[in-house]
């Protein structure tokens, strides 16, 4: 009977010390190793976040709509950084056809490509950093800079595919955009192009064009829990949180833009909205139409008047099935 208690015992033992080494291997281990690629990840991006507030200050400042009035721009509400209706003007001029820039596109799949296995994350990952810029010098009243050099030279250096870094104000989207030779490498690599254990890095659909000069480009990131990447885009179908933080940055090379969102969607991975060839008019309009009418959160803004901006789409997994994509939709001049 003792060596019956004693066997089962040690059963119960060798039971708990796997249990504990699965837990280990399976959790606790993929938790530090995350934790480990998010922290290197936040190292490199502070050295080479661009100062954009110099470059704002430095640079040649233009306003978004060159016609509206100075009695116009007074309705630019400088604390919450909303833009009324009026200081868009509706006989803004369309940009050149662009059908030259799509002459030699590829038939690729909508879908961003993202695996669902990588956001089985935990939800300790340390908050990268939230969005330090007060009122006092988002250049609220600025809507368009070219700087005297380039913001992002230091980040270009370290990754030559680095082609800008978008920023939502209040939030933590402060990143690097990268664009790869396909939607598949920044998935689950570092602007370090290290693997990062599906952290990834936010990424310029590989159609679009670098300068972001197309009618619309898209930005992909994953939704990590701890809010990371772009996570917080889920937040953004909450009316309050979207009217709150409806400003960004669009820094490149050789301009600094504010961008101003105006709608959230909930979409699949193979919706329209992920097409980049828009090149007619005819184009843009249904396109701005299908993004509004299936937009959950919207500001208000007719599609007449962003057929002449240039779009720009915050693309994330929302986790409830595998095709489930959110979309944060904004334009920049």
């Amino acid at each position: 009977m003792k060596k019956l208690i004693i066997l089962i015992i040690a059963v119960l033992v060798g039971i708990a010390c796997y249990s504990g080494y699965r837990y280990y291997n399976d959790t606790v281990k993929p938790e530090n190793e995350l934790q480990q690629c998010f922290n290197e990840q936040i190292r490199i991006y502070d050295s080479l976040k661009p100062d954009i507030q110099k470059y704002t200050l430095n640079g040649t400042v233009q306003n978004y709509d060159s016609t509206v009035s100075e009695n116009e721009n007074q309705n630019v509400d400088i604390n919450s950084q909303t833009i009324s209706e009026e200081s868009v003007s509706e006989d803004e001029t369309v940009p050149k056809n662009t059908e030259e820039l799509y002459t030699e596109v590829q038939n690729v799949q909508t879908d961003d490509g993202v695996s669902d296995e990588i956001f089985t994350e935990t939800e300790n990952v340390q908050v990268y950093s939230e969005n330090k810029i007060s009122s006092e010098n988002t250049y609220s009243d600025v809507r368009y800079s070219v700087p005297d050099e380039n913001p992002i030279a230091s980040a270009q250096d370290f990754n030559s595919d680095v082609v800008g870094w978008i920023t939502v104000d209040g939030t933590e989207i402060d990143y690097p955009i990268v664009q790869g030779t396909d939607n598949e490498f920044y998935i689950d690599h570092g602007i370090d192009k290290k693997t990062n254990r599906g952290l990834g890095t936010p990424f310029l659909d590989y159609r679009n064009s670098p300068d972001f000069s197309d009618f619309n480009s898209i930005l992909y990131a994953h939704n990590i829990q701890g809010k990371q990447m772009f996570a917080r885009v889920l937040s953004f179908k909450k009316k309050d949180y979207f009217d709150s933080h409806c400003t960004g940055t669009l820094t490149t090379s050789d301009s600094i833009r504010k961008i101003k969102f105006f709608a959230y969607v909930p979409v699949d991975s193979n919706s329209a909205l992920y097409n980049t060839v828009l090149i007619t008019n005819s184009d843009k309009e249904n396109y701005l139409k299908i993004l509004l009418s299936s937009a959950t959160v919207t500001d208000g803004t007719s599609w007449n008047k962003l057929i002449d901006k240039n779009i720009i789409l915050l693309s994330t997994c929302t986790l409830k099935t595998p095709d489930s994509r959110a979309l944060l939709a904004g334009f920049t001049e």
